[in-house]
């Protein structure tokens, strides 16, 4: 660059930087560092005539210069070439902006701080302390209930099923009461049974795909064959109509009790309006132990327990209570374990290890009353048409202590009978 282009560029960088120079007595050099400017002066007015809303008004201009100042200043460096002396100029710019901003007492806000306030109000709002507390675990480290899932286990359940016979000569086939809400799984409950005895898919208790009125209407009993012709397990399910909130909706609770006393024969017909009476031909006037039902078994929905009305729970109990009476025992199947649950619906196994599951029996047994040694909770084949073996050893495991419940049940019944006979011939 020659000598007069170098003139020519700093007269250029003069006349700019005059044009954005603060307004002051006299004009700074080119070649020096100007003082700061002292603070802007409103104009030439005497306080008496200095209104305050004049106060106000002068401040803000006294802003508006320092921030148009600043601005401008920042457009000139951008565009500057760079020529002696520019960057004495741009700091000389800088600090003047600077000092009156410091002077006028005033904040400039920047993107950066603007970004510094967001990160600490986010870092506020996620902070440990206010975040919520995680969860209990879904799982438990432990399985709370041991369960041998192996082919050799459900083998051995089977073979003692099969080698079963009643403790005494006068009862022939031990008789299992199902009782419970409509669409419960109580008809489900026998299908799945007889499919893991049977080994196939079987459906000799008709059961209704959805839950609406009660799909059973008779009283009857479901035989279960063994593995030769004319040969059938020493027990059976007498499946009846489901419970429902209305006094003339479903199975009357009298009617259960009846049963449970043996005074009604296979093949009776409920009637929703009115329990059996003694002049009905399905009615037994003198029951013995053989026409009396051995074990009262709850079925109980795990995904409905806490929808099911108060007036079914009620009757329920009624007929729990009455069951006690008679000394006979009791057991609670909940089903439809996979529907609650997803870890179980997963993997079935894990069904004593859920949570969930063991939240959902202390619930069925803080409603009925039944202690938790007493609730199986199963998964009924419903979809199913091969068989599955932890579905087959949960089930196996509910029938095994129903089975004995109900055999103990019995030979007690006739011990204490014989006993009673004893007293009495004594006492003559």
């Amino acid at each position: 660059m020659s000598y007069d282009d170098e003139r020519k560029a700093g007269d250029i960088e003069k006349a700019s930087l005059a044009d954005i120079q603060p307004e002051a007595n006299g004009a700074a050099s080119p070649t020096e560092l100007p003082p700061s400017p002292a603070k802007p002066q409103p104009e030439a007015a005497s306080d008496a005539q200095l209104a305050p809303e004049d106060d106000k008004t002068c401040e803000r201009e006294s802003k508006t210069k320092v921030h148009r100042t600043s601005v401008i200043h920042n457009t000139f460096s951008e565009t500057q070439t760079h020529t002696p002396g520019a960057a004495a100029y741009r700091y000389s710019s800088t600090a003047r902006a600077e000092e009156t901003n410091y002077s006028n007492n005033t904040f400039e806000v920047t993107e950066a701080s603007v970004m510094s306030w967001v990160r600490k109000a986010v870092k506020g709002l996620t902070s440990p302390s206010q975040s919520p507390a995680p969860g209990p675990n879904p799982e438990f480290d432990k399985p709370w209930r041991e369960v041998t899932w192996s082919v050799e286990e459900k083998s051995q359940i089977l073979r003692k099923l099969k080698d079963l016979q009643p403790g005494t000569a006068q009862v022939r086939e031990l008789k299992i009461l199902l009782h419970g809400p409509v669409g419960a799984g109580k008809s489900s409950f026998i299908n799945s049974v007889n499919t893991v005895l049977q080994g196939y898919n079987t459906t000799g208790a008709l059961a209704a795909s959805s839950a609406g009125k009660s799909f059973t209407v008779e009283f009857k009993y479901h035989r279960l064959k063994k593995d030769k012709p004319g040969s059938f397990y020493p027990f059976v399910f007498t499946d009846i109509m489901g419970l429902e909130p209305e006094d003339y909706n479903g199975v009357q609770t009298e009617d259960i009790v009846k049963i449970l006393q043996g005074h009604v024969k296979g093949g009776y017909t409920f009637n929703p309006f009115k329990p059996i009476d003694k002049d009905d031909r399905s009615y037994i006037s003198n029951p013995g132990l053989k026409d009396k039902v051995h074990c009262l078994v709850s079925v109980l929905p795990a995904d409905k327990i806490s929808l099911i009305s108060d007036d079914v729970i009620k009757k329920m109990k009624t007929v729990r209570e009455k069951a006690r009476e008679l000394g006979i025992p009791q057991v609670v199947i909940m089903s439809q374990v996979d529907s609650v649950c997803r870890l179980v619906q997963e993997d079935l196994s894990k069904i004593y290890t859920s949570r969930k599951i063991k939240e959902k029996m202390k619930e069925c047994s803080d409603r009925l009353g039944v202690p938790m040694n007493c609730i199986f909770p199963v998964q009924n084949y419903h979809e199913q048409v091969t068989n599955d073996l932890n579905m087959d050893i949960l089930i196996l495991m509910a029938m095994s202590d129903i089975i004995r419940f109900a055999n103990d049940y019995v030979e007690d019944q006739v011990y204490n009978a014989n006993e009673y006979a004893k007293n009495q011939l004594y006492n003559e």
